[in-house]
């Protein structure tokens, strides 16, 4: 696929947030809970949970707004890949 469509472009900001994402829920998630006594068990689970569900809304807010233009194609290309994806379905309609 990189032959026909050209190599990605990867974006080092949006890899670097992902990555501090994954080890902070890393951390949460299987190192913590070694520290946690038996009787505060649920009171962790409760932590983990909202932590989690904040460090999603987080990354999703970072993804889609701040680097929102990580993603996007030039128009000139866009037009390019729209102009011959349109004329390979027409040849696939006939």
């Amino acid at each position: 696929m990189a032959l026909k469509h050209g190599s990605t472009k990867y974006n080092i900001s949006s890899a670097n947030s992902f990555i501090a994402m994954l080890l902070v829920a890393i951390g949460v998630g299987m190192f913590i809970p070694d520290f946690v006594p038996e009787h505060q068990w649920q009171i962790y689970s409760v932590f983990s949970i909202g932590i989690m569900a904040i460090m999603y809304l987080a990354f999703l807010r970072l993804q889609t707004v701040e680097h929102r233009n990580f993603s996007n194609m030039p128009l000139t290309r866009k037009r390019k890949h729209m102009t011959s994806r349109t004329a390979r379905m027409r040849c696939m309609s006939r």
